[in-house]
């Protein structure tokens, strides 16, 4: 009976977070952002295939466009606790959609080539290194601090799901006989509405540090990694954090296309199907923490990358199952967006409530940035991988790396 109650607060709690003009025009923009981030990285990906690109080929391309990301990563938390957090969100957007234009207008003159696709795509995707700390420093802007659980929930929620489901409207479009510079318009789209949710919230600007220059920004920065420090099992997390993307976005940039071109002998597209069943594991399981009383344990953050191990166990496996190499390639996709999850939730709510407000967004931005630059090492290190040893001799590694890690990073971070 007494959980049944809870259960029935947790879901009106919910409903009245959604009722909030400011917090759902957020939320709504986050979703448009995201869409449209795994829009661009699946069409980067798609034609990369299309036109013949190697495994190492493939892999170059994609840290090309994710590099920056995390190389501009720590200054742009920076900013986010220097300058209004709503105008830089706006900024970024306004960045992303004219990047779009470009490629779209390249495209249909015939002069977009692969350079010219990761040149402007870095330009596009660097944006991020800003809009993502800065979008996680404004949801107390937004809610409540006793609400914050709650909200970081019910965000993290959409955050990944759209994610996929932009990255799987590819293959949709793909199959409608959509060209790409026309599907990059759609992509440019997202952006917009982006733009016009942000512009709609109105709410109080927070105090900003008033330090400028360069040598003040790192002096911030110094001070908030001696804050991050005072918290080991937060640093160890935050850290750790690194490891888990190189894993993540390799599985999702490099082994997973490679998987449904070489293994299920699929076209392109059907790449977009694994990435809606991440997107599906996301989903679900944010909707279920962020009602757990376990999402405000730090602890439950270093789950994560023994979930990524079992996705990679159950890809690897699959390789003595042809016949059931879809099923076990949807199940592990689920598995990935799960893991995700479990690291997000708990390690969000933590910062947000364990950070001084005048720090978090160089926090978040730290954390922002080693995901980043995790992510587009990972592209370079397991397209290697894959290319010395092999797909399914480099995911055995992979699952068993990954695992390993788990036990690892707990006991240094809560070790006496």
């Amino acid at each position: 009976m007494h959980a049944r109650s809870s259960c029935a607060t947790e879901q009106v709690s919910y409903k009245r977070l959604i009722t909030r003009t400011n917090f759902l025009r957020f939320m709504l923009s986050q979703l448009f952002v995201s869409a449209g981030d795994g829009f661009f990285g699946v069409l980067v990906t798609y034609l990369a295939l299309e036109h013949g690109s190697s495994v190492s080929t493939l892999g170059v391309i994609a840290f090309c466009v994710t590099f920056p990301r995390g190389l501009l990563g720590i200054l742009g938390g920076a900013l986010a606790d220097q300058y209004d957090r709503k105008k830089l969100m706006v900024c970024c957007d306004v960045i992303r959609w004219s990047g779009l234009l470009i490629i779209s207008s390249l495209s249909m003159f015939g002069a977009l080539d692969v350079a010219l696709l990761a040149g402007v795509g870095s330009i596009v995707t660097a944006s991020y290194a800003v809009s993502k700390p800065a979008s996680k420093a404004f949801v107390p802007s937004v809610v409540g601090l006793d609400e914050l659980v709650l909200a970081n929930g019910l965000i993290q929620s959409v955050l990944w799901p759209a994610f996929f489901a932009g990255a799987g409207l590819v293959g949709i479009l793909s199959f409608l006989g959509i060209s790409p510079e026309y599907a990059v318009l759609v992509c440019a789209c997202f952006f917009v509405a982006s733009q016009i949710s942000l512009a709609g919230i109105i709410c109080n600007p927070c105090k900003k540090s008033l330090a400028k220059g360069l040598l003040a920004t790192l002096r911030q920065l110094i001070d908030a990694g001696r804050a991050l420090k005072s918290n080991r099992a937060l640093m160890v997390r935050i850290t750790g954090y690194f490891f888990f993307t190189v894993f993540w976005r390799g599985l999702i940039q490099i082994v997973l296309p490679l998987y449904v071109v070489h293994k299920l002998h699929q076209p392109p597209s059907v790449y977009s199907v694994l990435m809606v069943a991440c997107g599906v594991g996301e989903l679900v399981s944010s909707l279920l923490l962020g009602k757990s009383r376990y999402s405000h344990s730090l602890k439950l953050a270093f789950v994560g990358e023994g979930i990524l191990g079992l996705a990679v166990a159950v890809l690897a496996f699959s390789y003595f199952n042809v016949a059931t190499g879809m099923a076990f390639a949807v199940v592990a996709s689920v598995l990935i967006g799960v893991s995700a999850t479990v690291i997000d939730i708990p390690l969000v709510t933590s910062i947000q409530k364990n950070v001084k407000d005048r720090e978090v967004g160089k926090v978040f931005s730290f954390w922002s940035a080693l995901g980043a630059l995790g992510g587009s090492f990972g592209t370079i290190i397991v397209s290697g991988l894959v290319s010395l040893a092999g797909i399914d001799s480099a995911l055995l590694w992979m699952s068993c790396c990954l695992i390993f890690s788990v036990p690892v990073f707990f006991l240094v971070a809560y070790r006496n």
